[in-house]
């Protein structure tokens, strides 16, 4: 998984971000937060109607698989304090064998308890089960990933010759975000005005998180299947598997009224700000359905789970294909699959997807049979968990660091130094304005904003190893550096300064 967030000064040739904004391989579409965390994941949005009680918990196969239990409930209880997380419900399936535990309380309105039943807005997240279904519909034979998209749009325009399922369906479509979320009006309309405007690149060459894209892909899979998105999925999903709790609100605003369906056992949403917790829920229109907008509770999100280790859902070769980065065009590598965020761990493949930005977790290691699926109801919180939850799971340490290479630019020792500190204020989110150059003094906002909710669940850095140092495009420096923190979790760190030493940018990814 991987973050950053860099002043245009600091720009440099490693396919970085765009200046000033945060990016994060798993999380939610959502026009402010995405100004400063858009996807890349490293880690992301099917319906059956809840009566008005919730249902009794389904009995789930018990015994923690994970290299250590009391870990677990560690990690969970260092998060909440340190992210202000209210409530949260966390489950590591191995093998079909489910750990469930929860923490906290759904509602602070009502001091209601967290259960595996309780309903959790997932955000992008939701795009677990549009990939599923997606594979479900190449496995019956209905659709083929490397097929133009005009082969089942036939009303697709000119200018989609070349895009091919695969593309649409991992962000590489080129097709203009028209960042109308809350625009009225289903996934037709928005295919219609999606149609209507030009690429913002060909097909292929580039990867960019977005909505637009996701509303054609509804279209697509509505016309392919027949059926109104809701219906397909809860026909090959959701009521074969028993999934009860999952379900879209179907909230609408209506000038001064907001409508929607009740959903039993639902968690509230909240966000941490200026030292108190404020509600935060996010609203999705139909037309955005297959990215993101579901609830659902840890319970269902395990029979899921569970069904892919059994086999009962997708052929083994296929689910390769979800963990699989889609190639673009220039030998890179997209950071998603097919809707599926990706990424490696401990040097294995996994894939998945967050939302809200961590609202939801969900990160899947098939050749291990392996699923952390994390729940909060705290909108202000990184997708960090899942991954370092299933680095215990795994038991195994992360690789090693590499071995610093010869620098043509080497540092004095109190240089090293220094970055150590900096690397540590850095991750509690203490970097002073003082430290950034003045071009960018709203990155250390953003510094301390976001870098402490990724560091919430670290243990203390053990160790720091400066293993690149490069010429930045602007004549300043780049450093990188191979952090562990504890024994499980590994972090490279891209620190870069201008000419006069003053910071202009810091990235992070979870190895």
């Amino acid at each position: 998984m991987k973050l950053a967030i860099s002043s245009g000064a600091a720009a440099t040739a490693r396919g970085g971000c765009p200046p000033r904004r945060a990016r994060c391989a798993r999380t939610d579409p959502t026009p402010r937060l995405r100004r400063r965390l858009a996807a890349a994941t490293a880690l992301a949005s099917v319906v059956v109607a809840c009566g008005s009680k919730a249902p009794p918990e389904a009995p789930v196969a018990g015994g923690a698989r994970a290299e250590a239990p009391d870990a677990v409930e560690r990690v969970i209880a260092e998060v909440r304090a340190r992210a202000h997380v209210p409530g949260m419900a966390v489950a590591i399936v191995q093998g079909g064998v489910a750990d469930v535990r929860t923490a906290g309380v759904a509602s602070l309105e009502w001091d209601a308890p967290v259960t595996r039943r309780t309903a959790f807005q997932i955000a992008s997240s939701t795009k677990v089960f549009t990939g599923t279904l997606v594979l479900l519909l190449v496995q019956d034979g209905l659709l083929a990933l490397d097929q133009p998209v005009s082969t089942y749009l036939a009303d697709a325009p000119a200018a989609w010759r070349d895009l091919t399922v695969a593309q649409l369906a991992a962000h590489a479509s080129g097709i203009a975000d028209l960042d109308d979320l809350h625009t009225p009006g289903d996934a037709t309309r928005a295919y219609r005005d999606a149609r209507e405007q030009p690429l913002r690149t060909p097909p292929g060459a580039a990867a960019a998180y977005g909505r637009t894209d996701f509303a054609v892909l509804q279209v697509l899979l509505e016309r392919v299947s027949g059926q109104p998105f809701e219906a397909l999925l809860a026909a090959r999903i959701l009521t074969p598997l028993g999934m009860t709790c999952t379900r879209f609100e179907h909230a609408t605003d209506d000038d001064v009224t907001r409508r929607g369906d009740v959903i039993a056992a639902r968690a509230g949403v909240y966000r941490w700000a200026d030292g108190a917790q404020r509600t935060a829920g996010f609203l999705y229109p139909t037309h955005s359905y297959a990215s993101g907008g579901l609830w659902s509770c840890v319970d269902d999100l395990v029979r899921w789970a569970q069904a892919l280790d059994d086999g009962r859902l997708l052929d083994p070769a296929l689910e390769a294909r979800a963990a699989t980065p889609l190639p673009l065009i220039g030998g890179a590598a997209s950071p998603w699959s097919v809707a599926f965020a990706t990424g490696t761990l401990h040097g294995l493949p996994w894939y998945g997807h967050s939302g809200g930005p961590a609202l939801a977790d969900i990160v899947r290691v098939p050749s291990r049979r392996l699923t952390v699926i994390v729940l909060a109801n705290q909108q202000r919180l990184a997708p960090t968990i899942a991954p370092l939850l299933a680095s215990l799971a795994l038991g195994a340490a992360p690789p090693a660091a590499p071995t610093p290479a010869a620098l043509a630019r080497p540092l004095e020792r109190g240089e090293l130094q220094a970055d150590r500190a900096l690397v540590i204020r850095l991750a509690d989110g203490t970097v002073p304005d003082a430290r950034c150059a003045p071009a960018a003094r709203p990155l250390a906002a953003e510094l301390r904003t976001w870098l402490p909710l990724y560091a919430a669940a670290w243990p203390e850095l053990t160790s720091l190893a400066l293993i690149d140092r490069q010429v930045a495009v602007d004549g300043g420096d780049v450093r990188v550096y191979a952090a562990r923190y504890g024994t499980r979790v590994a972090v490279r760190w891209t620190v870069t300064r201008d000419t006069s030493g003053a910071l202009t940018g810091a990235d992070l990814a979870i190895e």
